[in-house]
């Protein structure tokens, strides 16, 4: 063990980034050695990912990586998925100024603590309130709270939550009627295109703004989506613009993508060979493809063997 300990401090005045990033990565290095490694993750993902991969890295070299890494985005999202991070420091990327490192906390988070969630259901920023109103263990009491948001998206996903009490839900349903319309005013048309692509969006919000939004981008997303209803996504197959959003989505009926594997598009073809629903008898004959992609992708899917 000393013999390692003697390496691994060598290893800190070596300019050998490899051997800097292996010593960062084994559980077997020292605390005060990851803090001094620490140091060098202002310039480097690649110490980073060595040091936010060591499960044995402790919450004071990860609160360390937060100060040095400043609004790099990347970072503070790989430094957020490690389990030993703090409660102080996740409130403190919580109390950015920086909105999209706020954004961070909800995109590298399975479950974001309840306190975080009611410290950001006052944020300034809406996307961010979005992000609380759809969080599924937002407390009832903070949606009802956020049912009298000022941005309507907010109030969107508050009556879209399965946590807000159903006399609120109610009281916002014409919050959910105006934003699933087809009405032609452009901020509208841009939240029919967040929810559009939101995971959240439920199969009956889709459909709702498949058959009444007007905007083509709100389409693609609907097309993208994998709560799409299958009969929509039979629907927009046969459009042209739409098919390559169509065969990569994972909802698509195998019928349909055996339909979309026989397009010229190779991209799409490439698409269809990824695709989860893909049925055998399509892969086999996407694997005799002249495309070396499409061959790849449909021999590595499960449903090929």
């Amino acid at each position: 063990m000393k013999r390692y300990i003697k390496a691994a401090v060598t290893s800190l005045s070596d300019e050998n980034n490899y051997v800097r990033e292996t010593v960062a990565a084994d559980p077997n290095t020292r605390s005060s050695i990851l803090m001094q490694l620490a140091e060098d993750v202002y310039y480097s993902h690649p110490m980073v990912a060595a040091l936010t991969s060591n499960l044995k890295c402790p919450a004071e070299v990860l609160d360390r990586m937060l100060e040095v890494v400043g609004d790099d985005t990347w970072a503070i999202g790989e430094i957020l998925k490690h389990p030993n991070l703090s409660e102080a420091s996740l409130s403190r990327v919580a109390m950015s100024r920086n909105r999209r490192i706020r954004e961070e906390i909800f995109e590298n988070l399975d479950v974001v603590p309840v306190e975080i969630l009611q410290l950001l259901s006052d944020d300034d920023a809406p996307e961010i309130r979005s992000y609380v109103a759809q969080a599924s263990n937002t407390p009832s009491e903070t949606l009802a709270k956020m049912s009298n948001d000022p941005s309507s998206l907010v109030k969107f996903w508050v009556a879209q939550n399965p946590n807000t009490p159903a006399d609120v839900a109610a009281r916002l349903s014409s919050t959910v009627d105006k934003l699933t319309s087809s009405s032609m005013d452009l901020p509208v048309f841009n939240v029919q295109e967040y929810i559009a692509k939101s995971p959240k969006a439920s199969p009956e919000v889709l459909e709702k703004l498949y058959n009444n939004s007007k905007n083509y981008l709100t389409h693609l997303w609907i097309a993208s989506n994998p709560n799409t209803p299958q009969s929509i996504l039979v629907e927009m197959s046969t459009v042209g613009s739409y098919q390559t959003r169509v065969a990569g989505n994972p909802n698509t009926p195998p019928e349909i993508l055996d339909k979309l594997s026989k397009g010229h598009d190779s991209y799409q073809r490439r698409l269809v060979a990824q695709n989860p629903n893909t049925p055998q008898a399509t892969l086999r004959r996407l694997a005799r493809s002249a495309d070396h992609d499409t061959r790849a992708h449909a021999m590595e899917n499960p449903n090929y063997k």
